[in-house]
């Protein structure tokens, strides 16, 4: 939870592990095991467990005891019907990420993905690996991946993390200390992003090697004063 970087992949196998448990409450166990448990159809009948046989919990039987056969199975019905919308796949949960018309699209790429050779270290991050799939082309130079690039993309956006706000705030405390507390707020960002300049080429202030471009940038306009130069207390 204190990583930089979207690490949702890793939770494959628990989810996984979940699903399969999940699955276990109404699919049949001999389907469970012999079949990969993305293959698995959750909708056909034919691996359902019987309606009495549907896993519920402990206190559901007891609740339901007193109920007639025909009430209990109009239960259970319910209940399966509950299952199968659960087990729906992660896309459909998603309607502003991905459209309707848009889902086959995304299988399709999917189902092609697993066939393409792909030339990606074994090592590389999950932002590089989707960027090679993202700038993968046909003949035409039409993309290959395009619905499923975007709908990974969009998926790996969502807040994984507060480490970064986290570092953040710990870094404008060591900037703006008791001695130092009339730092401009332009300043102090101005730190903090020379700060993750410094760490994303694993440099020092003493090693870094800055482009013409940047040196360019330092010249007396710097100065110039205006509303964002201001220190909080003056601009109160």
């Amino acid at each position: 939870m204190q990583s930089e970087k979207p690490k949702i992949h890793d939770l494959y196998d628990s989810v996984s592990a979940i699903y399969k448990t999940f699955l276990e409450c109404f699919i049949k166990r001999d389907v469970i095991l012999n079949v990969p448990l993305k293959q698995i159809n959750y909708k056909d009948p034919s691996n359902f467990l019987p309606l009495e046989e549907i896993y519920l919990g402990a206190k559901v039987l007891t609740s339901t005891s007193s109920l007639t056969d025909d009430m209990k199975n109009t239960f259970r019905k319910r209940c399966l019907q509950f299952f199968i919308e659960a087990a729906t796949p992660l896309a459909a949960h998603f309607p502003n990420l991905i459209s309707e018309n848009d889902l086959q699209k995304l299988d399709n790429e999917w189902r092609l993905l697993g066939n393409t050779k792909l030339n990606v270290d074994p090592d590389v991050s999950i932002e590089e690996f989707w960027n090679t799939v993202e700038n993968m082309r046909y003949g035409d130079d039409s993309p290959m991946f395009p619905v499923l690039t975007k709908f990974v993309f969009d998926i790996l956006i969502f807040p994984h993390s507060s480490a970064n706000v986290e570092r953040t705030f710990s870094d404008v405390n060591l900037l703006k200390t008791n001695r130092r507390n009339k730092l401009s707020t332009s300043s102090i960002v101005g730190n903090l992003h020379a700060k993750t300049y410094l760490r994303r080429r694993n440099a020092t202030c003493n090693s870094v090697t800055f482009s013409q471009h940047l040196l360019a940038l330092n010249n007396k306009s710097m100065y110039k004063k205006n509303d964002t130069d201001l220190t909080d207390s003056a601009s109160d």
